[in-house]
Formats: structure tokens, C-alpha cells, sequence
């Protein structure tokens, strides 16, 4: 666990200068040059790339950034997913996290006003996310594969190389079809969007019912 990405969603870091004053108090109790256990070595050089991490998280626009704009664009909506994805999307709805819930409230924003002819959508996709999930072995697999391929698509994100792309293309069909045999409609219209810059238009399916489920 990056013990720092944790904080920053607990809001107990919220700016780079935060960030640094942990990384330095932790440090000390484990930098080699001051314990002098070589053991520390390790743990020291895993603090680094946490701390590393973290700083990355922090350098891309804030949610408060994001939300004081009047206008959003596709790569607003992505950022804000990319991080809802590092948080475990979609956590169980007893967790009380205030970063992600307002991620969550500022990514339907987002899609509301790119796609104002479905209001509210990712509101209506996280319950169907949360109903797909169930108790039996099989909603379990459907769910999970569902949530691999929402890392994959991170993956591509990140870095944009033939082998994320053709999993992304092959892979459509399977959530295509996970999705219209439980009827979330809402899930279709979400992926859809998500992925036909990289897919291509022309090649998504579309058949989805005019009533989505609520």
C-alpha cells in the first residue's frame, strides 16, 4: 500500500509541500545512512517510489481546479477515472471517503455536460455496477472482469502501446455482452464513450434500448 497515495485521499495531504514534510519524517526512522541497518535499504528505496507516485498524483489538476472550470473536456472526465480506478472503483457504499465521492459527483458533472442527453449517467452506471457484483460465484467473475478491464484501459492511459490497444479492441465485445445480458444500459452508453476514440466510432455496438435501467 502507498501509504502517501492514502493520505492524499484522506485530505490529510492535499499539496506538494504536505507530501514532502511526510516522506521526510518517515524517512528518517528508515534511511540507512541514519539507522545504519542495511535491511532499511529496501523499505527506503519502496518509500521513494511511493513518494514518487504520489508526487504524480499531485501534479495533475485537483478536483477544486477541475470543478472551478465552465467547461470540461474529455480529458477532464478521464483524469478524474483514472483516479476513482486507484481508489478501488466502485467501493462498497458503508465506505465513507470524501475525495472519492467527490470524484465520483465531479465525474457525472463532467459527463452531464458532454453528453447532456444522459443526465446523470455515471451515477446510474456505479448502481448497476454495484448490483453486477451480487453474491454468487458468477456475478463475482462478471464483475471482475468488468473491473480488469477498466485497469486496462488505465494501462493504455499511461501508455499507449499495441499490446493495451488490441486488448482494449478484443476485449469490448466480452464487456459489450456482460453488460447487455444484465441489462445495464447505462454501462453500454459509459464504456462506449470511454473507448471509441480508441476503438473507432464505426466499430462500437450501439444496439441499446432508448429506456436505460435507473
Amino acid at each position: 500500500m502507498n501509504i502517501f497515495i492514502k493520505y492524499i485521499n484522506e485530505n490529510k495531504i492535499t499539496s506538494e509541500s504536505d507530501l514532502k514534510r511526510v516522506f521526510w519524517r518517515l524517512s528518517k526512522k528508515i534511511h540507512p545512512d541514519i539507522t545504519s541497518i542495511e535491511l532499511n535499504n529496501d523499505q527506503f528505496i519502496k518509500l521513494k517510489n511511493d513518494f514518487d507516485q504520489a508526487k504524480l498524483l499531485l501534479a495533475k489538476p485537483s478536483i477544486k481546479v477541475i470543478k472551478s472550470r465552465q467547461m470540461f473536456c474529455k480529458e477532464d472526465c478521464i483524469s478524474i477515472f483514472l483516479d476513482l480506478m486507484a481508489s478501488n472503483f466502485p467501493i462498497e457504499k458503508t465506505i465513507k471517503n470524501y475525495i472519492y465521492n467527490q470524484r465520483i459527483e465531479l465525474l457525472n458533472i463532467c459527463l452531464n455536460q458532454l453528453i447532456p442527453t444522459e443526465i446523470d449517467l455515471f451515477y446510474k452506471f456505479q448502481e448497476e455496477m454495484y448490483l453486477l457484483k451480487g453474491e454468487s460465484t458468477i456475478s463475482n467473475h462478471l464483475f471482475g472482469s468488468v473491473k480488469m478491464y477498466f485497469y486496462r484501459y488505465c494501462d493504455y492511459i499511461y501508455l499507449k502501446n499495441k499490446n493495451n490497444k488490441n486488448y482494449l479492441i478484443i476485449g469490448y465485445n466480452l464487456i459489450y455482452e456482460i453488460f447487455e445480458s444484465k441489462q445495464m444500459y447505462n454501462g453500454i452508453k459509459f464504456i462506449n464513450w470511454l473507448v471509441e476514440d480508441i476503438i473507432g466510432s464505426d466499430k462500437l455496438r450501439k444496439n441499446v434500448p432508448t429506456t436505460a435501467s435507473t
